[in-house]
């Protein structure tokens, strides 16, 4: 993909009175005079073949401007594939802030006690007046969450009803659009993962639908995959669990059902009950399988009920959230060398640690605590009766929801999305 192309849409978006608008504005210092800017200080964006004739050189200030105002879809699938570092300014946990001040990033919780459920909304970064509190009115009936796609706001749901039976949707609650699409081949048997992978953001969207699922007795366990251009489930081949060392083993991907995934490098990553991270590359069509082990000096946590461990996603990489519940600290990990295929040369570095018995936070209470990565240094929390924005580097906490008693929190999704019709 050429730059030139990349910069013509952005202009479009984001500047409509064309280029001119801001090369003909004057920076200055403190004087009257204008001030030069190194080129050290610029960023420079070339196109492969006709440089000249494409804006090659802008200030780097102004190209940050520009990339906190384009749309989510255009920020995800074509600004992070121009160059490194315009990939690196996308994911910088500073930018992601403001950035959300246009596009907020709402997560959906869903909670629930024994005789009923329900979803909240919230959000760190206050939601415009303008964009639409998101919603799940638009979808009927009683609806479950099987998976999201967070930079594109899609939603995969499940309605049960008694005259419907079961009902698969697919739908984006930012803008309110939903389309019912056809149930799995394998309908009655028990789903134990689902993922989204968004081919292409444009409109019309195509993406892909990975619903992994097993047969009573857990036998045998199945794939299948919807694809929304030929509007049909594709089953692969059924998979027999065996002892040996070359045949499927569950405990290598199966975790909690109610963990969405990570998406990153082109994979999904999932935190698996053996406390191993295995990656599935989302050109599944491939079987592409990897595991990650987690980092040695944590590995003696690997099975303990006093560390809760959450699987995240840290300015694009492959991140591990340790919370220590008796001695009471927090931890980020975050893998280096995601390209090394070697289970033995995969390489951590701890981001930080944070003590929280310094803290106010109190008591940490118990179910879920752990719920997602917002920022590198803001979490979201579950602590009591209050689902919280914690600040590891000042420690202080902003509440974003009171928790009612009796409730727990079932599944989170982040929904990071604009309010633009995908024409699902």
């Amino acid at each position: 993909m050429e730059s030139s192309s990349c910069w013509n849409t952005f202009f479009k978006e984001c500047f409509p009175r064309g280029k001119k608008q801001i090369m003909n504005k004057k920076r200055k210092t403190d004087g009257s005079a204008e001030r030069q800017e190194s080129p050290e200080k610029r960023i420079v964006c070339q196109s492969s073949t006709t440089a000249s004739n494409s804006i090659a050189e802008l200030p780097s200030e102004v190209i940050y401007e520009i990339l906190t105002r384009v749309s989510v879809a255009l920020l995800v699938s074509q600004c992070r594939l121009v160059c490194k570092e315009w990939g690196r300014l996308t994911y910088d946990s500073e930018f992601k802030l403001i950035h959300s001040q246009r596009t907020p990033t709402i997560y959906l919780i869903q909670m629930s006690n024994p005789r009923e459920e329900h979803f909240s909304f919230v959000s760190l970064v206050n939601q415009s007046s303008a964009l639409p509190s998101p919603t799940l009115d638009f979808l009927p009936g009683h609806v479950e969450i099987l998976s999201s796609s967070s930079p594109h706001g899609l939603l995969c749901c499940v309605s049960y009803s008694k005259q419907n039976g079961t009902s698969y949707y697919i739908c984006k609650p930012s803008t309110g659009e939903s389309r019912k699409i056809p149930s799995p081949k394998t309908n009655q048997h028990r789903t134990l993962k689902t993922a989204i992978v968004v081919r292409k953001s444009t409109p019309p969207m195509h993406y892909n639908i990975i619903r992994f699922s097993t047969s009573p007795g857990y036998l045998v366990y199945h794939c299948e995959i919807f694809d929304s251009e030929s509007w049909e489930w594709i089953m692969l081949d059924s998979i027999i669990v065996g002892s040996e060392d070359d045949q499927f083993k569950p405990s290598t991907f199966l975790g909690s059902a109610t963990d969405p995934g990570v998406l990153v490098h082109g994979a999904i990553h999932w935190l698996s009950y053996d406390g191993h991270i295995t990656a599935l590359d989302t050109n599944i069509y491939g079987g592409s399988w990897r595991t990650i082990t987690q980092p040695h000096e944590k590995l003696e946590d690997a099975g303990g009920w006093g560390v809760e461990k959450k699987l995240v996603e840290c300015e694009g990489e492959v991140g591990l959230l340790y919370l220590e519940l008796v001695e009471k600290w927090l931890e980020l990990w975050v893998l280096q060398d995601y390209s090394s295929t070697s289970t033995d040369e995969t390489k951590w570095s701890k981001t930080y640690r944070v003590d929280l018995t310094l803290t106010n936070l109190g008591v940490l209470g118990s179910g879920k605590l752990l719920l997602d990565l917002y920022t590198k240094h803001t979490i979201l929390m579950k602590i009591e009766n209050e689902i919280i924005w914690y600040d590891c580097k000042t420690g202080t906490k902003t509440v974003a929801l009171k928790v009612e008693p009796g409730f727990s929190v079932l599944q989170v999704h982040q929904i990071y999305s604009d309010s633009l019709p995908c024409f699902l």
